[in-house]
């Protein structure tokens, strides 16, 4: 459920710095899977190509338990060469990107930190005055005013944040904000082992340190048996799946905590905020992490702008635990709730969440047309899920609207990039 009302939080900073990060993010874990496939697709083509080749070409062919031995006259080995070199190339691909990919989450987690950081000491510049750094007569005459030299304190101050460890990191944020950052974070252990994997990917090729397994001992990481001294580390779908995740609760969370720490007067922006990250989950079905961001929204967060902006929250915390198989956590939600006097927009949900079909199209015929959620929030809200595949929903709908419910859709049109990465494949294709 989103709050429609409120249009806040989108102005904010802070707010805006989530929800460039939360699409780096998700648009790094979208992305992987559809260019494995690709690259799958193009590697069986092109092993069949060369295996083909091979069949009618090749002489003295020989089966070993390496794969086939052959023999190739001088006229088809060009041929033969470029089609194994791109067999070869792709196949170091399929190794290379999801590790590449892994490397990039976490640089965006370290962008987004930079980043947090920097609007945080414009926030509160008091925090400044802790600053050790001393500036040279030289550097202050090159700076010329007070702003700059300001602007440049903060520069090399999240410089140095940034170049310690991940764990260090935290430790300065604590430390400088006065705020625990770490109590009760379960994905503490997975952060500290996928920030660590990505260190070795960068410097030592994937295989396994000394320093990786003590730093993981140190954060209580639970590793596979398989994981030891020297042994080679990979990417598997599921691993950067959960790291894309994990990535994403940390830095909401991390975000969130601070924000509301140091600019407590801007507690309906960062409501607003998080109430749209969560419904941005619940739209793509990520119902595991917007059931963790929901639970730290009305349990850790005691405190929020309204009630109705509360109950949002607690709202989408009963849908993700409804649609994400856990119906006894969403009625347990729900039944802590006094719901009779909130408006119908909640009570139509509610109805919606606890399969009262009936009770449902009763508070949609008294929102009717003009009122909220409307012929878009029928279609859009994760509420309705399984309400909107039943008679009783189609047959209130055409009597509210007048017309019969229906989900349309608009086909994508390709982009010029699109277009033109299209027309240099197809070149690429032709040598």
């Amino acid at each position: 459920m989103s709050n429609d009302s409120q249009q806040q939080g989108e102005d904010a900073p802070i707010a805006s710095l989530c929800k460039e990060y939360v699409q780096s993010v998700e648009g790094l874990a979208e992305s992987l899977p559809f260019i494995m496939s690709v690259l799958l697709k193009t590697e069986d083509s092109f092993d069949k190509q060369l295996s083909t080749f091979i069949d009618t070409h090749a002489t003295d062919v020989k089966q070993t338990d390496e794969g086939r031995l052959y023999a190739i006259s001088v006229q088809d080995k060009p041929e033969h060469d470029k089609l194994h070199r791109r067999l070869r190339i792709l196949r170091e691909a399929l190794g290379v990107t999801p590790r590449s990919f892994l490397v990039s989450l976490v640089s965006a987690y370290d962008a987004f930190l930079g980043r947090l950081i920097r609007q945080l000491f414009y926030i509160k510049p008091d925090l400044l005055n802790a600053s050790t750094r001393v500036l040279t007569f030289s550097q202050l005459q090159r700076l010329k005013n007070v702003e700059a030299a300001r602007e440049y304190l903060v520069e090399k101050e999240v410089e140095s944040v940034l170049r310690e460890s991940h764990s260090r990191q935290f430790d300065w944020l604590e430390k400088t904000f006065s705020v625990p950052l770490r109590k009760g974070l379960a994905c503490w252990p997975r952060f500290i082992e996928l920030t660590e994997r990505r260190n070795l990917f960068v410097h030592a090729d994937g295989v396994v340190s000394s320093q990786y397994l003590t730093v993981c001992d140190e954060h209580s990481v639970e590793l596979a048996d398989s994981v030891g001294l020297a042994s080679q580390l990979y990417v598997e779908p599921s691993y950067f799946e959960c790291s894309a995740q994990c990535l994403l609760e940390i830095g909401v969370k991390l975000a969130h905590v601070l924000w509301r720490k140091l600019e407590p007067n801007a507690r309906e922006a960062a409501d607003n905020n998080l109430i749209d990250v969560i419904y941005d989950l619940l739209m793509k079905r990520q119902y595991c992490l917007a059931a963790n961001l929901a639970e730290f929204g009305t349990n850790t967060i005691k405190t929020h702008a309204s009630d109705e902006i509360r109950r949002i929250l607690v709202m989408n915390l009963a849908i993700a635990y409804k649609f994400g198989g856990e119906p006894e956590k969403c009625s347990k939600v729900l039944d802590a709730e006094d719901w009779s006097s909130t408006a119908d927009r909640f009570r139509v949900g509610v109805a919606a969440l606890r399969d009262d079909f009936k009770g449902a199209t009763s508070f949609m015929k008294a929102i009717g047309k003009d009122g909220w959620p409307g012929p878009l929030g029928y279609r859009e809200w994760p509420v309705f899920r399984e309400f909107r595949q039943s008679d009783e929903f189609a047959q209130a709908y055409k009597e509210i609207f007048g017309t019969d419910f229906t989900l349309r859709e608009r086909e994508p049109q390709q982009s010029m990039a699109g277009k033109e990465n299209a027309e240099q494949q197809n070149s690429l294709d032709e040598k």
